[in-house]
């Protein structure tokens, strides 16, 4: 961050899923249907920049007859990694893997085609997933315990809303997006909600037609990005929202900016093809 510099971390042909862990300087990544730990600052350190496999280990191949369904991410507690899972053609589910014994557990299994698996950052065996459609789905977020249990809808979305790119924000709450699709979901609550884990009841923290939408860790910001590539920085305490940024999706751009927050909640960080490349962006927030 300070340099811009970007050091190569694998060697893997088409390494997939990357994940860092929260509690340890390392990252978790699957190359094929092996699930790597690899150790990030002592590849960081080497001064001669060459990389070396010494740096990773392996953790566990994935189980026969499954493929990866959705992001996967690793749990608090620094141990445990979740993984949203396909069975077969209309059978998915949410198995564990404990990096330590390469072990995999059940948690759940699901009629839905599941995705974007999310341990909650601070609340071990608390996990945050979707019903994946691509487009709008009937109930897009649930949330379930790593024992299987308390598996429900987290934001109970009506027939006509469309909620999507759900991320925790801070201790207790998940921000999301409602999307108005049309001219008349315009009229209705939309833009930048929240709920808490307590009190499901909606917050509309800002009403655009946002797409995506990061929060930072100490919970005073969230960032969101439009199909135009502006993005703005939201407070929540008051909900007022600032332009940042703008264009970084030009006519014919391929990515989006998926807004993010460092670890600290002082930069948003995302992407761009303001330059015709797929950039990073950071902006650093004045404190």
């Amino acid at each position: 961050m300070d340099t811009g510099e970007i050091i190569q971390l694998t060697n893997d042909e088409g390494p997939g899923y990357a994940f860092v862990s929260r509690t340890k300087g390392i990252m978790f990544y699957i190359s094929n249907r092996t699930i790597w730990e690899l150790n990030i600052n002592a590849i960081c350190n080497l001064k001669n920049k060459e990389r070396s496999g010494r740096f990773r280990r392996k953790v566990a191949e994935l189980p026969e007859k499954i493929k990866l369904s959705g992001t996967l991410s690793v749990d608090s507690n620094g141990k445990d990694i979740y993984l949203g899972v396909q069975y077969d053609e209309d059978s998915w589910g949410l198995v564990a893997l404990n990096t330590e014994t390469g072990k995999f557990r059940k948690i759940i299994d699901s009629s839905f085609r599941v995705g974007h698996c999310q341990a909650h950052p601070s609340i071990p065996g608390l996990i945050m997933y979707c019903w994946e459609t691509g487009g709008d789905s009937q109930q897009r977020m649930w949330i379930v315990r790593t024992d299987g249990t308390d598996n429900e809808p987290f934001y109970k979305e009506t027939y006509d809303e469309w909620v999507t790119h759900e991320v925790w924000w801070g201790a207790d709450k998940a921000l999301f997006t409602i999307w108005p699709k049309d001219e008349q979901m315009l009229k209705k609550p939309h833009g930048i909600a929240y709920i808490s884990i307590d009190n499901r009841a909606l917050n509309i923290l800002s009403q655009k037609k946002y797409w995506h939408v990061g929060g930072s860790p100490d919970g005073k910001w969230a960032a969101g990005d439009n199909f135009d590539g502006d993005i703005y920085l939201i407070n929540a305490d008051t909900g007022d929202a600032k332009l940042l940024t703008q264009g970084h999706r030009p006519h014919g751009a391929t990515v989006h900016p998926h807004p993010s927050f460092s670890s600290n909640s002082s930069a948003v960080l995302f992407c761009s093809e303001k330059n015709g490349n797929w950039d990073l962006f950071l902006v650093q927030l004045k404190q």
